[in-house]
């Protein structure tokens, strides 16, 4: 069983786990104002946001963690009737 690197639980990946790096509860005035830089219907800005506030979440996993995140997003976005805004 796979576990958290710094944790003895189990890693199940989660699809908003994705999402967490770009996360602006709370932190409107930090990440908020950072992220209102940048728009997501620019492919080079969106580029920037997923390298640099989402992929950077995962800079602690190992590959299997990782590759195990990248699979669940990969099969959610196979599932045509699959509502990410739930």
């Amino acid at each position: 069983m796979l576990k958290w690197p710094m944790f003895d639980l189990p890693f199940e990946p989660l699809l908003s786990y994705w999402l967490g790096g770009i996360s602006i509860y709370d932190i409107e005035e930090t990440l908020g104002v950072a992220l209102s830089a940048y728009d997501p219907n620019d492919e080079a800005d969106r580029e920037v946001v997923i390298r640099d506030f989402i992929l950077t979440r995962f800079d602690d996993l190992t590959y299997r963690h990782r590759f195990l995140m990248v699979k669940l997003l990969e099969a959610s976005l196979k599932l045509p009737e699959f509502d990410f805004s739930g």
